[in-house]
């Protein structure tokens, strides 16, 4: 019984629901804190270099633009631009 008792009182029993999730709900960043390229891991000049995978926004921040789905297509636009390997 006290399993029971703290199975619904875990963050895998959705109240609002009354059911159980496989999965805790994750905490998910901010939306504008998502795309981000983490600072020191890219130069600034790298979005001059190649424009159509990167951009500066408006606060100065590097972000990878839409076509950055996965590493796949980073390394197909990068391909495409005549990057070196293993260069950013």
């Amino acid at each position: 019984l006290r399993i029971i008792e703290s199975l619904y009182a875990s963050d895998i029993h959705r109240n609002d629901l009354d059911t159980f999730m496989l999965y805790p709900a994750r905490t998910l960043p901010p939306f504008t804190q998502r795309n981000l390229v983490p600072a020191g891991h890219l130069a600034v000049d790298a979005a001059a270099r190649f424009p159509s995978l990167l951009a500066l926004d408006a606060d100065g921040a590097l972000r990878f633009r839409p076509c950055a789905i996965n590493g796949a297509a980073v390394g197909a636009r990068l391909d495409e631009e005549g990057a070196e390997p293993g260069r950013p």
